[in-house]
């Protein structure tokens, strides 16, 4: 058996000894190769298999026909293809998601390194922040909020490194749900009495409001009282 990594070059001889002189060919998935040398150029994953040898040499004795062969046994190594798979379909506020992250690769043991959440290209939380099973290989988000949109990324490898040098390769989700009104201000406005007032509040939605009459403001009125002579308000 010959462990040969992606992208790399193989060769093996294939040598026999025989009265008459045999000749030697190679053969893989029923394709015969007249030369000796088997070899391989920028070897790729889907060469694995059995790469047989055989030695044939036409006897002028009774025995006619005689042969040999021996079988080499190729696994091409290649590091793995990451997914992250968001498990359901569509999420819904406040239930709990499962993420998992999906290495496919030879071998196929795995070590995983962990999650990031991104939005906007911007990392908001890494592996120390989540529930991660034991071999960080899967994420479990609890009661989400809007505050869990956004891109998530895993990383796994297999020890073998890609043809850029790169160990760890990633994969990729998006989580996105609808979500109510989310007001991104508590700050204090001030007027004064009997006037009007512009007041601008930035908040976010999904999907987007599109009719302002959906936004509706409370006012809140405050007692008034008199102190030396001023009024104040509370």
């Amino acid at each position: 058996m010959k462990y040969i990594r992606e992208t790399d070059t193989f060769e093996r001889p294939c040598t026999a000894d025989g009265n008459p002189p045999p000749t030697i060919s190679w053969t893989s998935n029923t394709s015969p190769s007249n030369a000796s040398i088997f070899k391989l150029v920028t070897t790729m994953r889907n060469q694995t298999g059995d790469y047989t040898c055989r030695a044939q040499a036409q006897s002028k004795g009774p025995h006619g026909l005689l042969s040999g062969q021996a079988v080499l046994k190729v696994i091409v190594q290649f590091p793995p293809t990451v997914q992250a798979i968001l498990e359901q379909t569509s999420v819904i506020e406040g239930q709990t998601v499962y993420i998992y992250c999906l290495a496919r690769g030879v071998p196929d043991q795995y070590t995983y390194g962990g999650w990031i959440q991104e939005y906007m290209n911007t990392i908001i939380r890494s592996a120390n922040d989540f529930i991660l099973s034991k071999n960080q290989q899967n994420l479990t988000l609890s009661g989400v909020t809007h505050q869990d949109i956004g891109t998530y990324k895993c990383k796994a490898h297999n020890a073998i490194t890609d043809k850029y040098g790169n160990l760890y390769q990633h994969g990729t989700t998006h989580l996105v749900m609808n979500f109510s009104a989310v007001f991104n201000s508590s700050r204090k406005f001030y007027a004064e009495l009997d006037k009007t007032v512009e007041i601008r509040i930035p908040f976010f939605a999904n999907p987007k409001l599109q009719n302002a009459d959906k936004i509706s403001l409370t006012k809140k009125k405050y007692k008034q009282k008199r102190q030396n002579g001023y009024k104040n308000e509370h």
